[in-house]
């Protein structure tokens, strides 16, 4: 079996039929795994059971979150290449001959554009932007360069094929935290790749949503991110890898929410290996960026 493709899936239901449709699940070499993080409507999620037979559907115990899941599905995954993918995004046509071309240059990891629209409008969302760049860098000059930023940057699941062999040996999972779940995964597995492979196709869209509760910043989430980005640069510095990843942002944010957790965020970037480079703090042009892709992203999640 050539691939196996692990969807995360929490009361997603009519979503999750967008997606599943989108599958060529008469592909005789595919293994579709939706792993349900405990849904409040089991109803709905029965009904798509009826729809697609073939698809095999398995749960968390508890509700923990995608990374769990995702997790979950690996345990299962017999393909020879595995793919991930959100249960309220789709995969393009001609997306898994894409897939059967590029399996030809043997890599670890093979990259892929992605498309991005806001749900609600059909408009073009900048969520895969900044990913999307990545690859076309590295594509334009296929220097050490370009792939080491590239691995560090690229720390979403989606678009990009994994060789299962590979993922066992490095037995890098995802984390099991409420926000950032895959960053620690896609990155750190990254860097354990001997060959990487890029291709100038777009195999997959993800939707801006209007009505997800994660885009919502909080002191909780806003913690775990760092958490997760000094777990991130823990392990770069034990690799020997150099990198930019830095606690001054998450700080500087943290403010917003008060004394005590701005004390909590001070804490976890002083014990951690995160860089504390305070000049980014008052670095006018940096702040601008962030502004303004702030801007856009609400922008587009307040589309009607």
């Amino acid at each position: 079996m050539s691939y196996t493709v692990i969807i995360p899936h929490y009361n997603e239901s009519k979503r999750l039929n967008r997606l599943l449709v989108s599958i060529p699940l008469c592909k005789e070499d595919l293994q579709v795994i939706v792993v349900d993080d405990c849904s409040p409507n089991q109803t709905s999620l029965a009904q798509i059971k009826q729809l697609f037979p073939t698809v095999t559907f398995l749960s968390t115990p508890t509700n923990q979150g995608a990374g769990a899941a995702r997790n979950i599905g690996l345990q299962h995954a017999i393909g020879e290449f595995v793919l991930f993918a959100d249960a309220d995004d789709e995969f393009l046509e001609h997306a898994f001959e894409y897939f059967d071309e590029a399996i030809m240059h043997d890599a670890d990891i093979y990259y892929f554009l992605a498309d991005a629209r806001v749900e609600n409008t059909g408009e073009h969302s900048v969520r895969a932007d900044v990913f999307n760049g990545l690859i076309e860098k590295y594509l334009n000059e296929p220097n050490k360069g370009n792939a080491l930023y590239l691995k560090l940057e690229h720390c979403v699941p989606w678009a990009k094929l994994y060789k299962n062999a590979f993922i066992k040996q490095t037995q890098v999972l995802f984390d099991e935290t409420p926000v950032s779940n895959d960053i620690y995964f896609n990155i750190i597995n990254a860097m354990h790749a001997d060959k990487i492979y890029a291709v100038d196709k777009v195999v997959y869209r993800v939707y801006r949503l209007t009505d997800s509760l994660t885009s919502t910043l909080t002191a909780e989430r806003l913690l775990c991110r760092l958490q997760v980005s000094a777990k991130v640069a823990t392990e770069l510095n034990r690799l020997g890898i150099p990198h930019s990843r830095s606690a001054s942002g998450f700080l500087a944010q943290s403010l917003s929410f008060g004394p005590v957790v701005f004390l909590k965020a001070l804490l976890i970037s002083v014990r951690s290996d995160l860089h504390l480079n305070l000049l980014r703090v008052v670095n006018v042009s940096r702040w601008l960026r962030y502004f303004k892709r702030n801007n856009t992203t609400s922008a587009e999640i307040n589309r009607k």
